[in-house]
């Protein structure tokens, strides 16, 4: 990994810590989806931005994630086919469809939803609530500093 030079770093050792724990979090939430709900991750990110937003674009989706805006068509395409969300014609541009989640989907979305709180809150329960607040501070701050938003979207 390009930044294990700055474990040696007294004031930067936290990074690498940072970039692993980040990745198994992700990888523990998207086994998680996969394995109960058959959702990959660009699925999950797609269905819980339509689900969270009255009118969504997919490019809207590509920039909230900053994904690839074939790996989001992908994921549009085959949840439309599982009937999750539907496109809608969008008054303002022809050529960029309105994603709406479909009661299936909202359902769906709810469901795991719940899962990956419990998740979460699983995996934070071992830190005091004062460790969370530092925590959940630094994050916003170096968040902030790296030019993102201060409140983090999901997933």
């Amino acid at each position: 990994m390009f930044i294990d030079p700055l474990l040696h770093e007294p004031d930067l050792a936290v990074l690498p810590i940072l970039l692993r724990v980040a990745r198994q979090v992700e990888r523990r939430i998207a086994g998680l989806l996969l394995t109960e709900f058959a959702l990959k991750r660009a699925q999950w990110r797609v269905l819980a931005f339509a689900c969270s937003h009255e009118a969504a674009i997919a490019a809207d989706i590509c920039s909230a994630f900053d994904a690839d805006r074939a790996e989001v068509s992908r994921a549009v395409d085959h949840l439309e086919a599982a009937g999750l969300i539907e496109r809608r014609r969008n008054p303002d541009y022809r050529q960029r469809p309105i994603l709406c989640a479909t009661q299936a989907g909202r359902a769906l979305f709810e469901r795991a939803s719940a899962r990956c709180r419990a998740t979460a809150l699983a995996l934070m329960g071992g830190l005091s609530a004062q460790n969370r607040q530092s925590l959940d501070l630094a994050l916003r701050s170096l968040s902030g500093r790296l030019g993102g938003p201060a409140g983090l979207p999901f997933g």
